[in-house]
C-alpha cells in the first residue's frame, strides 16, 4: 500500500512540476528552480517511473515541443534521451505519422532544450544515434526516412558529396538513387537528379 501511494503522489507531483516546467520557461530563474524542484524529487522517489511519466505528460500536454524535451532530459539519461528520440523520429518518418517538418521540428526542440539545460553532449548522442539508426535501415527505408527528412535539392547534394569521396562506393549509391527513383514524385526526382549532377 505504501509503494502505491508514492506512486500516486509521484504522479500529482510530477503533473504539478510538469506543469510549472511549461510556466517557467522563458524564466531563467524560475526555470532554474523547476529543474532543481525536479532533481530533488526524483532523489527522493524510490520509484521514479510515475513521476517522470506524469511530468513528460504535463510537459507534452503544454504544446511546446522544447518542454516536452526538456522533461525527457530532465528523467533521462544522454544514451536513454537519443535512443527514444530517435527511434521516435523514424518511427514518425517511416510510418508518415510526421513530414520533414515536424521531424526538423523535434530536432530542432531537442537542441533548444539541451541548450538550455546545459546538456549538449545528450543532443550529439542523439544525432549519432540517428545516423546509426538510418544507417541500419533497408536501402529503400533509410531513403524513405533521408527523403522525408530532407529536401529533393538537399538530397541530391549530399549524396553527390558521398559519391566525390575518394573511397566513395558507387553501387551502393546508385542503389539509394534507385530507390529514391520509386519514392519520389516525377518532378522531385528530376530535382534531386539536378542537383545531384550538379
Amino acid at each position: 500500500m505504501a509503494t502505491l501511494a508514492a506512486c500516486s503522489s509521484g504522479s500529482e507531483d510530477g503533473t504539478r512540476l510538469g506543469n510549472e516546467l511549461a510556466t517557467a520557461w522563458n524564466d531563467s530563474t524560475a526555470l532554474d528552480s523547476v529543474m532543481n524542484a525536479v532533481k530533488a524529487m526524483r532523489d527522493d522517489l524510490t520509484f521514479t517511473g510515475s513521476f517522470d511519466e506524469a511530468l513528460i505528460e504535463s510537459a507534452t500536454q503544454s504544446g511546446d515541443t522544447r518542454v516536452e524535451m526538456a522533461a525527457h532530459l530532465l528523467t533521462e539519461s544522454d544514451e536513454n534521451f537519443a535512443e527514444g528520440q530517435a527511434q521516435h523520429i523514424i518511427d514518425g518518418l517511416l510510418e508518415k505519422n510526421f513530414d520533414a517538418h515536424a521531424a526538423q521540428g523535434r530536432l530542432v526542440a531537442a537542441h533548444a532544450a539541451a541548450e538550455r539545460l546545459n546538456r549538449q553532449d545528450a543532443i550529439k548522442a542523439l544525432e549519432a544515434t540517428l545516423d546509426e539508426k538510418a544507417a541500419s535501415l533497408s536501402i529503400n527505408d533509410q531513403m524513405r526516412v533521408y527523403a522525408a527528412a530532407s529536401t529533393p535539392a538537399a538530397l541530391g547534394r549530399a549524396l553527390a558529396d558521398d559519391a566525390s569521396e575518394p573511397n566513395a562506393d558507387k553501387e551502393h549509391i546508385n542503389k539509394q538513387i534507385e530507390a529514391l527513383r520509386s519514392i519520389y514524385s516525377a518532378e522531385d526526382f528530376q530535382t534531386f537528379m539536378k542537383n545531384y549532377e550538379q
